[in-house]
């Protein structure tokens, strides 16, 4: 979502005034936040205000279905040179409200580059209203002594599903942080960084590159057979040879793990001791960026591909085999239980709920997320 400049340096003094807004904002009361926090703020003290519209309707987002929770994106371009002028450094000052004056929303900062003028800020909104073109919420910006207040936890939160979300956007060599309070920080070796969907990226080689996350093995990443869960990632695929498996995010080889197929498709798969290897699956794309979803529910799978329900037809495979839950922990770019099957290509923004995510939130997801989105 881009915001469009109102006021940029009105004074917020006043209630609005009558019939400012075609219609009443969302004033249900964000879950988790400290009562005082938003009464230790007064955004008459920001010099500048900018109002930014979410779209559900079908010449926006096209989404029909409410979504709660949601952590929507906001990205800052050239179009707002005036907020990178104005801002502190590194956006320190920023704030996101669900009204013009009140309702302080938690965000997050991904990347704030004021000499490319770019930046990547996620804003947990309680509820996004589906089919409606008339919601909005308010970013602020110009105090030269506000606190820096981004917080991934606060954004990414386990209450809302949220297990791992990694947006790969750390140094090469450095730790992967995990934006929820999991702190499920994930171990590299031989990534590069490379430009992706949503800030940085990271680069995988065919061969050795791959994020490990260690203590993995139980707790938090290691979803039963049969249970509710949810794996996200953008991919931009390099190779995908016929007769080669190829991981993404994969935590054993007999639980589940988002891969391209020997076959030559997206697959994303569950492993169920009594029926094996159960997969969903879509043909590959080479060269483009894609977000993959794979849903679990109750031994049912959806794969969808850029926020569209690919496929629900499961394939099964095997005749034996124990579970591999609990065994190993999970990587990124490699399989999770072996040193094999290494990842060619890029990877940006990978997550794991332990919730199965409808598809209003995945279609929502891929809309907000998408590099033309607006």
């Amino acid at each position: 979502m881009h915001p469009q400049p109102v006021h940029p340096v009105r004074r917020l003094l006043r209630a609005p005034r009558a019939g400012s807004f075609a219609k009443p904002l969302v004033a249900a009361l964000l879950l988790g936040l400290v009562p005082s926090l938003d009464a230790q703020e007064n955004y008459a003290q920001w010099t500048g205000h900018s109002r930014i519209w979410l779209n559900t309707q079908g010449n926006g987002a096209g989404v029909a279905q409410d979504v709660t929770g949601f952590p929507v994106l906001v990205r800052l371009t050239t179009a707002q040179a005036t907020v990178f002028a104005q801002a502190r450094a590194n956006g320190a000052d920023i704030r996101f409200t669900r009204t013009e004056t009140t309702g302080r929303l938690p965000h997050q900062i991904e990347r704030w580059d004021t000499a490319a003028k770019a930046a990547e800020i996620w804003v947990r909104v309680d509820t996004v209203r589906g089919n409606n073109g008339d919601q909005s919420i308010w970013m602020h910006w110009g105090k030269a002594d506000a606190a820096d207040s981004s917080s991934g936890p606060q954004v990414f939160r386990t209450t809302d599903g949220f297990q791992a979300v990694y947006h790969l956007n750390q140094p090469a060599a450095a730790l992967a942080l995990d934006a929820t309070p999991n702190a499920l920080h994930a171990t590299p070796t031989s990534v590069t960084e490379a430009p992706g969907v949503i800030g940085p990226a990271k680069g995988f080689d065919g061969a050795a590159s791959f994020y490990e996350v260690i203590g993995s093995e139980l707790g938090a990443l290691d979803f039963a057979p049969g249970g509710s869960y949810t794996v996200s990632a953008w991919v931009n695929v390099t190779t995908a040879n016929s007769g080669t498996h190829y991981e993404i995010v994969s935590k054993h080889d007999r639980q589940y793990a988002l891969k391209i197929h020997n076959s030559g498709n997206f697959e994303f798969f569950e492993f169920n001791p009594t029926t094996f290897w159960n997969g969903v699956r879509s043909p590959v794309e080479t060269g483009n960026w894609k977000l993959l979803t794979g849903v679990a529910q109750g031994g049912q799978l959806r794969l969808y591909v850029d926020g569209a329900l690919a496929s629900a037809d499961i394939v099964q495979a095997g005749t034996s085999g124990a579970s591999g839950a609990g065994l190993t922990n999970l990587s990124i770019g490699k399989r999770g239980d072996n040193s094999t099957r290494f990842f060619n290509g890029l990877i940006d923004e990978v997550t794991l709920a332990g919730t199965a995510r409808p598809d209003a939130w995945i279609r929502l997801a891929y809309q907000n997320q998408r590099a033309a989105q607006t």
